[in-house]
């Protein structure tokens, strides 16, 4: 529906859709591939049909877009390698970004999380190359009847019984609004930056775990299982720890092990390695471990499960007496882990904490401890790249400052829904996923930077028309104002398309039984729809507004040491001009 707007053909429509799905068909059958060497989480390839699926069907949008454009007045063969040098250029750094962002994902070291960056990153490298390859093809294929079966009145088509032609250059709801923004820059920039701030509050109170079947839906099997459980036997019963104990080097001179040692008959541990000390401190240390764990406060009961064979290892299950999702749960976990400090230096055994709740604990704890890096690489890798392809030093920032707005929103509209539980929308409230905002963050930033290249780069394109060397400064005030003006209307239409697609693919993934897709696809959603049409729409071309003569600005040896990324194709469409007034 909404490329049918866009397009205003039935046939051009369906384009961008048949390219998309033949891309997430291959990145899908390379992620099953994938599976004869690895092992990949259950849901790994739904996040990458997901991702892949969304920027698929935009790549190939924003291309054909600028192919109509450039149809008006050129040939077929000439607009499309003009639509795939200047859109299509755009596309690959998009698609760069993207990519670049997931891969990043490796840097948090835990391995399903890598493999979901990877395997996502792989599918948006192959829609990108679908985009470039195979929509050119098609164009040649079918030449103008790719906007055939014109529907009447839409997208600048003329309307029934042969009414002229909107032109949308002229009259847009693109114009109205920007205009808006150009008599009140300054309320537009303060009403986004509030309404994003407000939105962002709830994410102090954000509480991360990973899923459980104590988290799950209410009406899983899984979720009546646990609760049955915990009604039964208290909450711990659903986040039991697991203490392994290595009792090879365990000491038979240790204090601490004395009092066992010595009504150990020599008959209870005539089977095993090692002498008869050995292995009475061995089993010593196992019970001394046990009584030790028992009287952590927050454990319930500790019991030894399991020994093995020779009487060198056993295990401990040390049952809490709060939930896996409790935050108390999280603290005895520490508290055990520093009395099995306190219980290697006094036996000499080892000993090692697991179970899910402890392997839940290190994960959340590891990824906060790799968010901040990950956000400054993201947020830096940004504003640099930004810097090389708009050689501005405001555009890049004020793009980076926005970016974090939209995320910050978009984390506290998940929390507010998914952990607190507004608006009734979902059935069972309880903590965010631990591995949602590393994610979150990452794909975020590389759409974010999509609509940010494909809207601005119409800005630069006509600033740069309008601009001439002998300028004084109010000139250039106005080329930058009308250049704003002139390069929102042109790139709007598109980003507000391509931002709908979007946000309609993720929320079609909220209706996914998996927990992860259902709160990935809101998050998501929520995060497009604030970068899109707050930050995009109304901050960044407030703010060019508001800054005048400083949005282009760039120290001259800065522009002269940093290399020239035309991404948007503008030095190709000079010759392309050039050659074409020639002939």
């Amino acid at each position: 529906i909404v490329m049918l707007v866009t397009f205003g053909s039935l046939v051009a429509a369906g384009m961008p859709v048949i390219t998309a799905v033949i891309g997430v068909g291959l990145g899908t059958f390379l992620i099953l591939m994938a599976t004869r060497f690895t092992e990949l989480n259950e849901v790994t390839p739904v996040m990458a049909v997901m991702i892949g699926l969304a920027v698929g069907i935009d790549y190939a949008l924003f291309i054909l877009s600028r192919f109509k454009q450039e149809r008006r007045r050129l040939p077929g063969p000439e607009a499309a390698g003009l639509a795939v040098g200047t859109a299509g250029s755009s596309v690959v750094f998009a698609g760069t970004t993207v990519f670049t962002a997931l891969v990043a994902l490796v840097l948090a070291q835990i391995e399903f999380l890598s493999w979901m960056g990877l395997s996502a990153a792989a599918t948006v490298a192959i829609a990108v190359l679908v985009a470039i390859t195979l929509l050119p093809a098609l164009m040649g294929l079918l030449g103008d009847k790719i906007f055939a079966a014109k529907i009447p009145g839409v997208a600048g088509n003329p309307g029934p019984g042969n009414r002229p032609a909107k032109d949308l250059n002229t009259r847009s709801l693109g114009r109205t609004w920007v205009n808006i923004v150009r008599k009140t820059p300054a309320t537009v920039m303060a009403g986004v930056v509030i309404l994003l701030g407000i939105c962002s509050l709830p994410v102090l109170d954000m509480e991360m775990s990973l899923p459980s079947d104590s988290n799950s839906d209410t009406d899983t099997t899984q979720r009546k299982s646990a609760d049955l459980m915990a009604e039964g036997f208290g909450e711990g019963v659903n986040a039991p720890f697991l203490l392994i104990v290595d009792a090879h080097d365990a000491n038979p001179e240790s204090e601490a092990l004395a009092p066992y040692m010595r009504f150990i008959p020599d008959e209870a541990v005539e089977e095993g390695t090692g002498d008869v000390d050995k292995r009475k401190a061995a089993l010593s240390s196992f019970m001394y471990a046990m009584e030790r764990a028992g009287t952590v406060a927050g454990i319930k009961h500790a019991q030894l499960v399991g020994v093995n064979d020779d009487m060198t290892a056993a295990q401990i299950m040390a049952t809490p007496l709060t939930g896996p999702d409790d935050k108390y749960t999280v603290e005895t976990a520490h508290a055990l882990r520093e009395v099995d400090a306190e219980i290697e230096d006094a036996t000499g055994a080892h000993i090692g904490l697991t179970g899910f709740t402890a392997v839940q604990m290190d994960i959340t704890e590891e990824l906060a401890g790799a968010m901040p890096l990950y956000l400054a690489i993201v947020v830096g890798l940004a504003v640099l790249l930004l810097i090389l392809v708009f050689r501005s030093i405001m555009v890049p920032l004020v793009a980076g400052l926005g970016f974090l707005l939209s995320v910050g929103a978009a984390f506290g509209a998940t929390v507010e829904v998914f952990q607190k539980g507004a608006f009734g929308l979902v059935n069972t409230p309880g903590p965010i996923l631990s591995f949602l905002p590393i994610l979150l963050i990452g794909v975020t930033f590389g759409l974010a930077m999509d609509y940010q290249v494909f809207l601005v780069t119409r800005m630069r394109e006509q600033f740069t028309r309008l601009r001439r060397p002998d300028d004084d400064s109010e000139a250039v005030l106005d080329a930058v104002a009308e250049s704003t003006v002139e390069g929102f209307v042109r790139g709007a239409r598109v980003v507000t398309a391509a931002a709908i697609i979007m946000i309609a693919v993720f929320v079609a993934f909220i209706d996914q039984p998996l927990p992860f897709i259902k709160i990935f696809g809101f998050a998501l959603g929520a995060a497009v729809l604030f970068d899109a049409f707050f930050v995009r729409m109304a901050l960044v071309p407030a703010t060019m507004f508001i800054l005048g003569n400083s949005t282009w600005w760039m120290p001259k040896w800065l522009d002269r040491i940093l290399p020239n990324l035309d991404i948007e194709g503008e030095e190709l469409e000079r010759q392309f001009e050039k050659e074409h007034a020639a002939a």
